[in-house]
């Protein structure tokens, strides 16, 4: 691998992140992190720190050694582990569905950077997102009544954290819509995610491209990605059926 390469992943979430992330830290000399401080950027006003990572990640580039800051750690539990063996670091950014509004500011800056966007069909994401944001605890009171908690969170409207839990973490990370309901709400996200990253795409047809999570599944989408960053096809690590993403939906037991 002779050059050097800043990748951004992006995609709605619920839309194969992981596996990129999985394939990317793959690569020769590839330190990838996903969704790294999450806990410091909002949907919007984060300039700031979206400079602040690319600043990081140029850095870590011109060095050879990691200069990230890291605060979200339950994503990056391996890295961090590692983070002191990383050396000769030729591979590096980032994978956070939050970049997208700062696309334009990114390469502004550097226009170097390539955004590797996944797309999941629409109504598989939404039944995704329905059962991420629903969940069920175990809770009991005095030690002896026991029952089950529902924590319904709702990151894509505007509430009061009396119809849905708020979440301190995410809520701010997500655009907001005035909709009815949190399922109509996440599909004005994913058109409007897709819409704009669409526009971004014709834009910036060198630096951004979309490529649907099938593509995660077979050595030829794997290459088409790897390749869209600039990797040489010599030094592609191909990572099929490590994990697998599927478009048709898995029941629940």
């Amino acid at each position: 691998m002779e050059n050097k390469f800043i990748t951004i992943g992006l995609g709605t979430g619920r839309c194969g992140s992981h596996t990129l992330d999985y394939l990317l830290n793959s690569q020769k000399n590839a330190m990838v992190a996903h969704e790294m401080n999450s806990d410091q950027i909002s949907w919007d006003n984060s300039q700031d720190v979206i400079l602040s990572n690319l600043n990081e990640f140029e850095k870590t580039l011109s060095t050879g050694h990691p200069h990230l800051t890291i605060t979200h750690s339950l994503s990056n539990e391996e890295l961090l582990k590692n983070y002191d063996n990383y050396g000769n670091i030729k591979l590096v950014g980032d994978v956070g569905f939050y970049y997208l509004p700062y696309i334009d500011i990114i390469l502004k800056k550097n226009q170097d950077v390539r955004f590797v966007c996944l797309r999941r069909d629409e109504h598989e994401t939404v039944r995704s997102y329905l059962r991420k944001t629903l969940t069920y605890r175990d809770t009991s009171l005095f030690g002896v009544f026991k029952f089950n908690r529902v924590i319904n969170r709702n990151h894509w409207i505007k509430h009061n954290g009396l119809k849905w839990n708020k979440d301190a973490l995410w809520d701010k990370c997500y655009p907001k819509y005035a909709a009815k309901t949190k399922e109509e709400a996440l599909h004005y996200y994913w058109q409007d995610y897709y819409n704009t990253i669409g526009g971004l795409e014709s834009k910036y047809p060198d630096n951004l491209k979309i490529f649907d999570i099938e593509d995660l599944n077979s050595q030829k989408g794997q290459e088409q990605i790897l390749s869209f960053i600039g990797i040489p096809i010599v030094d592609m690590i191909f990572k099929v059926g490590t994990r697998k993403n599927v478009s048709k939906m898995v029941k629940p037991n």
